[in-house]
């Protein structure tokens, strides 16, 4: 009887937490991927390149970094409702300064603490707003 077995995960994910020293000399400090790949790419390994749930402009980072520009969206984008200096963007970063207040709120469970950030919430709601 033959058995034949199929991996499907990313050798270049996040490697395992190991702290012992013994089990990490063992070599589980590589997660199984990267053992795998590592030991039989050449012949058995095929690259899933063409990813559905990123935005392109993002997916350039980890296309360049990561993949050899071998990573790339398989959808139409849709254009972006974020626009900074008149340019579309799927991502923007901004500071805002604010102050963190915190709250206890009531839930079917009991009191749970919770954090509010009322500037923070002003300047979402209003970029929200400026862009639709």
């Amino acid at each position: 009887m033959v058995y034949q077995v199929v991996l499907i995960g990313d050798h270049k994910q996040l490697q395992p937490i190991v702290k012992n020293q013994t089990v990490k000399k063992l070599g589980m400090g590589r997660s199984l991927f990267e053992r795998y790949y590592t030991m039989f790419h050449e012949n058995t390994a095929v690259m899933l390149d063409t990813q559905y749930r990123m935005h392109k402009d993002i997916c350039k980072f980890p296309s360049a970094e990561f993949y050899d520009n071998k990573l790339k969206t398989g959808v139409p984008q849709p254009s972006s409702v974020l626009r900074v200096d008149g340019k579309t963007m799927p991502l923007v970063f901004g500071h805002i300064e604010g102050e963190t207040i915190h709250l206890v709120v009531k839930t079917a469970k009991g009191n749970n603490n919770s954090k509010a950030n009322q500037k923070e919430r002003e300047k979402v709601v209003g970029t929200i707003f400026c862009s639709v």
